[in-house]
């Protein structure tokens, strides 16, 4: 073989080798970005999973809330308590019986949603039926847990009714 036909060879193998090699780096280059375009597409798939979930839990809490604004009676505010005591004492004023006991109960839970009370009143039958019937206090959902209804001592003609009531909070 002659030096010239030995240079072509060589030169025509530069030209596969660096052929080879810029195909190989593109080929390594694609893979490269798959690889990440899947891990991207991967990351959009969870996110938009979270994002579903997330609309999914806005929308049962949205509806859950609706439900209990569009409810009669609803647990108030902590602010609202007195209000609610203040109507309910008035109520005892204006059905003609006598206020013998009121008394805020300590409940044994720390974190509650709900103020427990214990109210003992006097009077004859037909104000106390008229009292209970009204015992409520605008849109305060309030539950009696506890009534004892039994003839006063001190009078022939009273009966004394003890209320054990909740008054439900936020």
């Amino acid at each position: 073989m002659t030096l010239n036909k030995i240079k072509k060879l060589c030169n025509e193998d530069k030209q596969i080798a660096l052929s080879i090699g810029i195909v190989t780096f593109l080929l390594l280059a694609m893979i490269g970005s798959f690889i990440k375009l899947e891990q991207t597409y991967s990351s959009a798939k969870e996110n938009e999973q979270q994002i579903i979930s997330m609309t999914n839990t806005i929308e049962k809490y949205n509806k859950l809330a609706n439900k209990i604004n569009a409810e009669e009676y609803k647990p108030i505010d902590k602010s609202q308590l007195d209000f609610v005591q203040t109507e309910i004492l008035t109520k005892v004023q204006n059905h003609n019986l006598l206020l013998k006991s009121f008394d805020n109960k300590k409940v044994s839970t720390k974190a509650t949603n709900f103020k427990q009370y214990s109210l003992i009143v006097q009077g004859d039958w037909q104000n106390m039926i008229l009292f209970l019937n009204d015992f409520s206090s605008k849109d305060a959902l309030i539950s009696i847990n506890k009534i004892n209804i039994k003839h006063a001592k001190d009078s022939k003609t009273s009966i004394e009714c003890e209320l054990l009531y909740k008054v439900y909070i936020k």
